[in-house]
């Protein structure tokens, strides 16, 4: 299912949601539009603010956008998204072949029954299903280790001011990627490869921007909330964990849908 919840906070934090996020990549949409040659429709799942169906709309195709959240696709609608439904991905209210292909961006890391939304996506289109993914190099163990131990310290510091925490969502963000242990995808497309210096210490930063989302999910007040992450910050300096390179790949997944259902 989707994250406990998901449908009320996304509601909420559909008014800053864009300003939390990058635009796409003109890699990304040229790689989606590639693969679309010889296509029309399109249907977009968990389609959110609209952030990628826009650019393929402007492309000339007849683009169907479906997310559970209902402001979110209102903001969708303003940006211009001309064919909107509020559903479930579990349980998508088309009839079988409706579409030559799916697109689902950024969407695995918050559903849990991900088997189910990707036969579901086989079954409403004709041609193919599509993803685009992250993954970070092997070589990024030693990101991961700090990242889980600077998670660690930002539960329990919540857990100090008397906000208990479970494991899901935020502070469980499953790779993107495991959805290729499930299906194979027919075809794995280098998008970007991007090969940046992290420090640490930004990362915590990074927990301000999804300060309201951490209030809403976890219905921790602002006002609190910063004081955990400034008390997380002093901590993660003290550490004097080293600036260090990280490298992310992205790729373009397509499926056939006879496949997956």
């Amino acid at each position: 299912m989707y994250m406990e919840n998901s449908e009320p906070v996304f509601d909420q934090i559909a008014e800053f949601y864009d300003m939390t996020r990058r635009p796409p990549l003109k890699n990304e949409i040229d790689a989606i539009i590639t693969q679309l040659d010889g296509s029309k429709t399109v249907l977009e799942i968990g389609v959110g603010t609209g952030r990628m169906s826009i650019p393929i709309q402007e492309k000339g195709f007849d683009v169907t956008g479906i997310d559970i959240s209902a402001r979110m696709l209102e903001k969708a609608r303003e940006k211009g998204i001309r064919h909107l439904v509020i559903g479930d991905a579990r349980k998508l209210p088309f009839l079988d072949s409706s579409f030559d292909a799916a697109l689902i961006v950024h969407v695995f890391h918050l559903i849990e029954d991900n088997v189910k939304v990707m036969q579901e996506a086989g079954r409403v289109t004709r041609k193919m299903v599509m993803s685009i993914v992250r993954e970070h190099e092997p070589s990024d163990e030693y990101r991961r280790q700090w990242r889980k131990e600077i998670l660690k310290i930002f539960n329990e510091k919540c857990v100090q001011m008397g906000y208990r925490l479970d494991s899901g969502g935020f502070l469980n963000h499953r790779q993107e990627s495991a959805i290729t242990e499930i299906f194979k995808p027919s075809i794995k497309r280098l998008i970007d490869r991007n090969t940046r210096t992290v420090n640490p210490e930004n990362f915590v930063d990074r927990f301000r921007y999804s300060s309201r989302y951490i209030s809403l999910r976890k219905q921790i007040p602002e006002k609190d909330l910063e004081k955990i992450i400034d008390s997380v910050g002093r901590e993660v300096s003290s550490m004097g964990i080293k600036p260090f390179k990280t490298t992310t790949a992205e790729y373009l997944l397509v499926w056939n849908p006879k496949e997956l259902v």
